[in-house]
């Protein structure tokens, strides 16, 4: 269950910082689409997957990793699991 230690909240915490900076960030445009997406290189975990749990807004929030920009996952609304979206 320790998995991850310090590096899942530091992770989280950062998600929320971009997911809340881009959404203001799009705010007076987002109407215009019915979907929006953020992509996020990933830093920090290098593709760790372990319980990320982000609450947003967002239809799709993926984290990359840029050691294998080919591997990434979906980081979901709080209380629902990550979708892998490797090709």
């Amino acid at each position: 269950m320790d998995v991850g230690g310090w590096l899942i909240p530091l992770l989280e915490q950062n998600i929320r910082i971009c997911v809340a900076e881009k959404s203001k960030k799009i705010a007076k445009v987002r109407a215009r689409y019915s979907e929006w997406w953020l992509i996020l290189i990933d830093h920090i975990g290098f593709g760790s997957r372990e319980s990320i749990h982000v609450d947003h807004d967002w239809t799709k929030v993926i984290l990359v990793n840029p050691l294998n920009p080919k591997k990434g996952y979906e980081i979901n609304c709080v209380g629902h699991q990550s979708d892998p979206v490797d090709d």
